[in-house]
Formats: C-alpha cells, sequence, structure tokens
C-alpha cells in the first residue's frame, strides 16, 4: 500500500503517579482511509480506529473490554471525526495541504528579467558616501587608590 498522506502524534503526561499516554494517527493511502485514537489514563485503555475505502468504513471501539465493530458510510465518518477525540483527524483531512507541506503545492515563481544599469547622465551630480566617524578614545580609569590601613583604638586608661 503506497501511503500518500500520514500524520502520527504520540504524546505522553507523567502527574505524580499518573501515566496517560495519547497516540492519533491517519494514514492515507491507495487502500483508503486508517484513523487511529488510542488513550490509557491510570492503566485503562481506549482505541478507536476507522478504516476503509470509497464509501465502506468500519468504525471500532475498545473500551473497558468491550469491542464494538458498526458500518459506517463517508458522511457518518465525518460526523464521528467531529467529535473532540477524532478532532485531529478532521483537522488533518480538510486541512488546505492535507499534511503536504505548503512548499510542494506552490508553483514554482519565474523570476523577473534583471534590468540592465542604466547608464549615468554628464548632468547628474554624483552622491558621495559620508565618511565615517571614528570613535573617540576610550578614556583610561584612573588607578585605584589603596585604602589607608585602619588604627586600631588605644586601650581606655582607667
Amino acid at each position: 500500500m503506497p501511503i500518500t498522506k500520514s500524520f502520527s502524534s504520540l504524546i505522553t503526561h507523567v502527574n505524580g503517579t499518573e501515566k496517560c499516554t495519547e497516540e492519533q494517527l491517519v494514514i492515507i493511502g491507495s487502500d483508503g482511509i486508517t484513523i487511529k485514537y488510542f488513550i490509557t489514563k491510570n492503566g485503562k485503555p481506549e482505541k478507536i480506529t476507522i478504516t476503509g475505502k470509497d464509501n465502506e468504513f468500519i468504525l471500532t471501539i475498545k473500551q473497558d473490554g468491550n469491542v464494538s465493530t458498526t458500518p459506517k458510510t463517508f458522511d457518518e465518518v465525518l460526523k464521528e471525526i467531529s467529535k473532540p477525540k477524532l478532532k485531529f483527524a478532521k483537522d488533518y483531512i480538510t486541512s488546505k495541504n492535507g499534511g503536504k507541506s505548503s512548499k510542494q503545492d506552490k508553483p514554482v515563481k519565474k523570476d523577473k528579467p534583471v534590468k540592465k544599469d542604466t547608464p549615468v547622465k554628464k548632468d547628474t551630480p554624483v552622491k558621495k558616501d559620508k565618511p565615517v566617524k571614528k570613535d573617540k578614545p576610550v578614556k583610561k580609569d584612573k588607578p585605584v587608590k589603596k585604602d589607608k590601613p585602619v588604627k586600631k583604638d588605644k586601650p581606655v586608661k582607667k
């Protein structure tokens, strides 16, 4: 199956003792489309897959050990991927570039012809560059005077 477009994302969050893994996948190829959403929260996995071609799709949901398989049409799949969990797939499929780089879709612009230098008229004055100002020399700091030694107080006589 040659793949024409694909999208994949794997995100893992760890919050204290809780671990959450989320995987998103979209593959579009000659054999049709595959959309996969997998999430594990607190050790409870949930998996949603949509596979199919043309107007025949199969929606499979695995949650808490229960598996449900439902045949869907393309319009029903579009409604299904509008839900928050599968929103990534709708965004990817309906995006302007469909996962392709925008550079691949844009036609290459031809360079404009470069104008030849126009000859300078004799009557026009030539602009001269302004002279560059030189920086002022940096003043050297005066040497630091050493502090005089502190005199100790003489003991007081009683």
